[in-house]
């Protein structure tokens, strides 16, 4: 089975040589209207951020791709208590 994974979108785009998103001028009103059929067809409600460029480029994601990584990897675990959870968490601080 297949599992979506985050990345590093700066790294990949350093490597493959390609423009960011944001340099490109169609991209972002593509990647909105793909994020909006995304979210009909899976049923899960989106909403924009009040300022996407602190979102996107001063918070960044990388703690939470962090995070989901950890879990991710385990998945064996039942996760679906506060102390379980607590248990993966350990795992991700001393991970990060």
């Amino acid at each position: 089975m297949s599992h979506a994974r985050g990345l590093c979108l700066c790294s990949s785009l350093y490597v493959s040589g390609n423009k960011p998103p944001g340099l490109v001028p169609n991209k972002p009103l593509y990647m909105t209207k793909n994020l909006q059929r995304l979210a009909s067809y899976c049923k899960v409600p989106i909403q924009a951020a009040s300022n996407p460029f602190e979102a996107m480029f001063e918070k960044g994601s990388l703690s939470e791709m962090q995070f989901v990584t950890v879990v991710e990897e385990n998945l064996d675990q039942d996760i679906t208590t506060p102390e379980s959870l607590q248990e993966v968490r350990g795992g991700w601080l001393t991970a990060t």
